[in-house]
């Protein structure tokens, strides 16, 4: 009967040992999982690109009118629209081979351009 009640107490013991350690290492994934989830995160908040009323005229036709981006590093974006709905001509003017006639556009790895709307004669 002794060795059955010290048996006991050594399973007991074992088991108890067998939940810490499986309890710590849960402990070790969780925050290993939550870092991962902070970093992906931080990544988020940082702007890759912003665009402020970015306008692009030519004469009397407006191809691209007041265009308001804001779009976070990781994101997906895309451009839907007919054909002639100025999606060409607003990546053009984000990636500076055209001039805008006004607004801003900002990116990640560029000083922030800023286009005043000017008067034509």
């Amino acid at each position: 009967m002794k060795q059955s009640g010290e048996s006991v107490i050594v399973f007991i013991y074992n088991l108890y040992s067998f939940f810490t350690i499986y309890l710590r290492l849960i402990r070790i994934i969780t925050f290993m999982i939550n870092a991962d989830k902070k970093k992906e995160m931080k990544n988020l908040s940082e702007m890759l690109l912003e665009t402020r009323n970015l306008t692009k005229q030519y004469g009397h036709h407006k191809a691209v009118d007041s265009v308001n981006m804001h779009i976070k590093k990781g994101a997906i974006y895309g451009f839907i629209g007919r054909n002639g709905a100025g999606k060409t001509t607003c990546l053009k003017m984000i990636s500076g081979l055209s001039k805008p006639t006004s607004g801003e556009s900002k990116s990640l790895d560029t000083k922030e351009r800023i286009y005043k709307k000017s008067a034509h004669v």
